[in-house]
Formats: structure tokens, sequence, C-alpha cells
């Protein structure tokens, strides 16, 4: 964290900024430290009506107001407009940041781009910053401790980078990947893969599934993973699918559970309830040799169920192949060969 730099006085009108052609002479003086020079001057147009104060950016920060007054860019083009955007966005995601004024950057980053008829969203989801998006670099960049600026950053990323596109998503997903961060991982799956509207009228308000991982022995790569499935039954018999996605020992998982629609030789009769587990997308080849245990359920929690509850069941999962990633998008594929799969009567 750098310290803020201080904030000039506002201008009398008779120290109204100059025309453009003098601004970009190279005579202004400025006394700025060097690890903080601006990054971008943007003055007022030659001609027309001047701006009452002006707007000198450091280091991704406006020295003073952050709204952009009418005829402000009167004088330059959406290209000019959009290189400044890049610079600033560039300079929020560095790890030595003030992220202390990102809101409002980026609502005068919003409210310049409407006027231009220009998306902030789509240039928020470019590939501008080291052929990765703002979004990847706002999560690696993130400190492992809970900071709230640091959250800052990402939050407002993510609320003007809305609708996401696929690759947006997959940006986010490699992001988290890479940074082993399960816990936002798992506070982001809305933005990542936002509730099926089978599971939105099942679930209705009463929560969502929570996974809680443990890196039992990191040199072995071994791990353990809690998972809650809320309306899991219920969802398994009106639904025919409930899938649960975590990140353990840098690796995505995808463990899901199914209906068999339909048999195949040397598969499960159709209807039965069936488990996979396979790797997500960018996830490195890996053997597998574990334990899934299906606790018995509480009594408390079956209330709204159509069964009584069952007994524990544990089985064991074992890949006769290393795993290979699949595709996220590919819905397909998520039961590809590569996933082994195993009947199991809940």
């Amino acid at each position: 964290m750098i310290d803020k730099c201080s904030l000039p006085c506002d201008l009398t009108p008779e120290d109204a900024p100059p025309s453009y052609d003098a601004s970009t002479s190279g005579n202004a003086q400025t006394n700025v430290d060097s690890k903080n020079q601006a990054v971008n001057t943007i003055s007022g147009p030659s001609s027309g009506r001047s701006p009452t104060t002006q707007r000198v950016f450091h280091g991704g920060l406006a020295a003073q107001s952050y709204s952009f007054p009418f005829g402000w860019f009167s004088a330059r083009s959406s290209r000019e407009i959009k290189s400044t955007i890049i610079s600033l966005v560039q300079d929020l995601v560095r790890p030595t940041s003030l992220s202390g004024v990102c809101n409002e950057i980026l609502s005068s980053c919003a409210q310049t781009c409407a006027s231009y008829s220009m998306s902030l969203s789509s240039i928020l989801q470019e590939r501008f910053c080291e052929d990765h998006t703002p979004l990847y670099w706002a999560i690696i960049n993130k400190p492992r401790q809970t900071e709230e600026k640091s959250e800052e950053i990402l939050s407002a990323l993510l609320r003007y980078s809305v609708p996401p596109t696929l690759s947006t998503i997959s940006e986010i997903r490699l992001a988290c990947l890479v940074s082993s961060d399960q816990n936002l991982f798992r506070q982001l799956r809305c933005e990542l893969k936002p509730i099926s509207g089978m599971d939105e009228m099942l679930l209705g308000t009463t929560g969502s599934d929570n996974v809680r991982v443990v890196d039992t022995n990191a040199t072995e790569g071994a791990f353990a993973a809690e998972i809650e499935i809320s309306r899991f039954q219920k969802r398994m018999r009106v639904g025919k699918e409930v899938e649960v996605e975590f990140i353990a020992q840098a690796h995505l998982w995808l463990l899901s559970f199914f209906v068999m629609p339909q048999y195949k030789p040397g598969s499960p009769r159709r209807g039965s309830w069936c488990v996979g587990l396979s790797l997500m997308e960018s996830s490195p080849p890996t053997w597998v040799d574990s334990r899934l245990i299906i606790q018995d359920q509480p009594a408390q929690d079956v209330v709204d169920e159509e069964s009584p509850p069952k007994k524990m069941i544990s089985l064991r999962i074992k890949s006769p192949a290393e795993l290979i990633s699949t595709n996220t998008f590919a819905h397909a594929s998520r039961r590809s060969r590569q996933s082994p799969h195993w009947r199991i009567v809940l």
C-alpha cells in the first residue's frame, strides 16, 4: 500500500486549465513523485466551454472529482477514451494500487462510455492485461488475508462487467484455480455458474450447496472435502442431476450425481442413481483413489423430504486411468469416458 496523493485545492477561474495544445507542450510544471507519475492527462478541448476542474490522473487516481462534465471529451476520439480507460484499469489491478477510489473511477468511466455509446462491460472483459482480463489480475493479486480494499476492487470490476461472457467466466475460474482460492471460488459461484431454473424453484431462499476443503497432506496431494447439499433427494427426483464444483490441490473438481438416462452396455441400468468425479478445465491430469462417504441425514433435515433417512453409504472411487480435464461448457463431456461412474442407491 502506498500513501495517497494529496488533493490539490479547487482552481479559481483565472487558473482554468490551458488548451489541449498548451497542456501537451511539455512546459507545464508538475511536482509528482517518480512512483506516481501521471499515466494520462485529460485536458479540455482547445475550443468551446472549458471545464471548471483540471483532471490529472496519478497512478490511476483522479486528482479531483471523478465525474466527467458535459463536453469534456468533445475533442477526443473514442479510441483515445478507451486507451485512457484501459490505462486506469491496469493501474487499479496492480498490487500497489490505491483502491479507495476504484468505485468512483469506474463510475466515471461508465458515464463516459455511455456518452460515447461505448460499453464499459465489453472493455473490462477484453484481455489487455498481459493476455488476461482485469478480473483475472484482480484475483491473482488479491492478498490471501481478507482486506476490504482488495475485495473492493474485485467487487467493483465484477459489478461493471455484467453480464460476463463465457470467456470471462473461464478467466475467473482459471484465476481462482491458479491461486488455489477455494473460498473465493465458493463466494463467486453465482457469477461463475448461476443457479439453474430447476434448483431455483426447488431451493427458493433455503440456501445453496456448501463445500469446505481441507488439505490433509499437501506433499502427497491428499485432501478432504466436506460437502453439504440442500434438498438432495428432491433435486435428484425432480431435476435428475446435482453438481458440485470445488478447488483442491491445484485442481478444479466436479462431483456430479445424476440419474442414468438410458441403458448402455456395461453401464448401470436406466433410472439408477450414479455419481461421477471429473476434472474441469485447466486442471492437470491426475490419478484418483478416494472414498465418498454419504452420512445418514439428521432427523431435523428430513421434514421436507419424501422418504426416511438412509444409512451411511461408503463408496470407494478409484480411477482406472489418469483423469483428464473436460470442457466446462460442453455439458455432454461432463460424463465422458474420462469420468469414472459408480452406481449408488440413496
